[in-house]
C-alpha cells in the first residue's frame, strides 16, 4: 500500500512506508515514480482533491509540524469508499462472528448507504497497552500484571505492541516491538506508586498510535479509572480520540467495595463511567471486573473482539471533500445483537 498524507493543501509521502515498499516491492518503482510525479503536479496546481492512481490508497491526514492534533484518518479503498470496522456482541457480551450481509446497514449523516462489501478476516494488529501503576492500584496490581502478561500471550506473529505504565507521570515500559517476551520481562519490574494521570496517558497513547505499522489499531487500558493528576480534560481526550483511527478498550477494575471513604469511592465510580464513554465513542468497549477471574475473562473477550471484526465498505452518497464531520450509525437487523463502531469521520 502507498500511504498518502493529506493536510491543509500540502501533500506528503510517508518515508517510512516508501522505504518499506522499496525494500519489499522493488518492482513497483515505475508506479511509485509516476505517483510521485503526479503528486508534485497536484502540489504545484494547489489541488486538494484525490488522485486516481493504480495503487490502493490509504488516505489519512497529517499533523503539520507544530500542530497538536490531527484529523480522523478515513480508511478508503480507491477514491471515496469508506471502510468501517464493526464488532458485534450478543446480550451476554460475547463476540458474534459469521453474520451475513443482510444483517448490516450503515447510515452516513442519517442517510442509508449501499454496502459494497462486508469482510470478516483476522489481521495483524498494533496494540498499545496502558497499565495503571498508581498507588490506588496497589491492592490489585499483581492481578493486573498477570492479566497483561496473559493478554500478551494472545498476540499473533506480526502483531506489534507497546506497554506504558501510568502513575504521576507516564512510564514508557516498552515502546513499539514485536517481542512480547521483552515486554513481559520489563512488566515484572513495575510497582505501584504515586498519583494517577490517566487521561494524559491515554492522550500519549493515541500519539504513539500515529506511528503504528498496521491498519487495525487498538488501545487497551487496565485501570480502576481514578484520575487525580491529568493536565488534559475528559473533553479534550474525547475530542482527540474522535480524531483518531484507534479503537479503545478498557478493563475497568472496580475496587469500590475495598474503600470506606465516600470521596475515593465516588472518584473511582466516575472514572469507570469515563472509561466506558471513551471506549464506546471509539468503537470499542469497557468491561468492569471485580476480581482477577473477571479481569482474565475481560482480557480474553477484548482479544477476541480485536481479532473478529467485520469490515464494511460503502461509497457515501453526495460525498464532499470539505473536512466536515460525518456521523456513522451501524444497524443490525437481528434481534439481541449490538454493533460497536466509531461514531463518524471527517470528510477529507
Amino acid at each position: 500500500m502507498l500511504y498518502l498524507i493529506l493536510s491543509s493543501g500540502s501533500l506528503r509521502i510517508s518515508m517510512y512506508t516508501l522505504s518499506a515498499l522499496w525494500r519489499s516491492l522493488g518492482l513497483l518503482f515505475p508506479a511509485l515514480k509516476a505517483a510521485t510525479h503526479g503528486l508534485k503536479q497536484m502540489k504545484t496546481a494547489g489541488s486538494k482533491g484525490t488522485c486516481a492512481v493504480a495503487i490502493v490508497l490509504y488516505l489519512m491526514p497529517s499533523c503539520l509540524e507544530g500542530q497538536q492534533h490531527h484529523r480522523t484518518p478515513v480508511y478508503r479503498d480507491f477514491v471515496n469508499d469508506v471502510l468501517v470496522p464493526v464488532i458485534v456482541t450478543d446480550r451476554r457480551g460475547s463476540i458474534v462472528s459469521g453474520l451475513g450481509p443482510t444483517v448490516f446497514s450503515v447510515l452516513d449523516n442519517n442517510v442509508t448507504q449501499r454496502l459494497l462489501s462486508i469482510n470478516e478476516e483476522e489481521q495483524s494488529v498494533s496494540i498499545g497497552i496502558i497499565l495503571d501503576i498508581s498507588g490506588s492500584m496497589t491492592p490489585i496490581l499483581s492481578d493486573a500484571k498477570s492479566v497483561v502478561r496473559n493478554f500478551l500471550q494472545f498476540s499473533n506473529i506480526g502483531d506489534q505492541v507497546f506497554l506504558y505504565g501510568v502513575s504521576t507521570r507516564l512510564d514508557k515500559i516498552a515502546s513499539w516491538t514485536v517481542s512480547t517476551e521483552g515486554v513481559t520481562a520489563r512488566l515484572a519490574l513495575t510497582d505501584a506508586r504515586g498519583s494517577t494521570a490517566l487521561l494524559d496517558a491515554i492522550h500519549d497513547g493515541l500519539d504513539a498510535m500515529r506511528t503504528a505499522t498496521h491498519r487495525r489499531k487498538a488501545l487497551l487500558i487496565v485501570s480502576d479509572g481514578m484520575d487525580n493528576h491529568s493536565r488534559y480534560s475528559m473533553h479534550e481526550v474525547t475530542a482527540y480520540l474522535r480524531e483518531s483511527d484507534t479503537q479503545l478498550f478498557a478493563i475497568a477494575a472496580d475496587q469500590r467495595a475495598a474503600f470506606d471513604k465516600a470521596i475515593p469511592t465516588e472518584e473511582k465510580h466516575q472514572g469507570l463511567i469515563q472509561l466506558e464513554a471513551l471506549a464506546d465513542s471509539s468503537g470499542g468497549f469497557s468491561v468492569v471486573a471485580r476480581n482477577q477471574r473477571e479481569m482474565e475473562a475481560a482480557a480474553q473477550r477484548i482479544n477476541n473482539a480485536i481479532r473478529s471484526e467485520y469490515l464494511l465498505s460503502y461509497a457515501p452518497q453526495h460525498f464532499a471533500d470539505d473536512g466536515k464531520w460525518h456521523s456513522i450509525r451501524v444497524r443490525l437487523h437481528e434481534h439481541g445483537l449490538r454493533a460497536h463502531a466509531r461514531r463518524g469521520y471527517f470528510a477529507q
